[in-house]
């Protein structure tokens, strides 16, 4: 479980930072809060499972394996986020119990949490129509 948290952070970090820059080690520490030594020996782990190339600038990009991953990782929390926001939770607390959260959840669990997410939606925006 450890190393799939592991993995799971990483790749939704990447993910979330290259929708708006080149993604380098130094950000991905940053954002972690981790030392450049630690992300590097993950990289390069990552690499090596297929998740992620490192080009010879040190760009990393995730391949099709890891922008699955991250994709599927980053839906669970937003939906988690969402959910917690909902029930009143502030949306910086909702945001690091999302990211606990989202790793322990499976599919069956996430599937109803996105089709309740979307119920209040909806019925939210019917509310703001009348």
């Amino acid at each position: 479980m450890k190393q799939r948290k592991s993995t799971e952070d990483y790749l939704k970090i990447i993910y979330i930072l290259s929708k708006s820059q080149e993604v380098h080690a130094c950000l991905i520490a940053q954002e972690l809060k981790l030392s450049r030594p630690t992300v590097s020996v993950t990289l390069k782990r990552l690499a090596k499972e297929g998740y992620l190339q490192i080009d010879q600038a040190n760009v990393i990009r995730l391949t099709e394996k890891g922008l699955e991953t991250a994709k599927y990782t980053y839906d669970r929390h937003k939906a988690l986020q969402d959910f917690l926001i909902s029930l009143g939770v502030k949306e910086e607390t909702a945001s690091h119990d999302a990211c606990e959260m989202e790793h322990g959840l499976g599919s069956e669990s996430y599937a109803a949490l996105k089709r309740l997410v979307a119920r209040q939606r909806l019925s939210g925006d019917e509310q703001s129509m009348d």
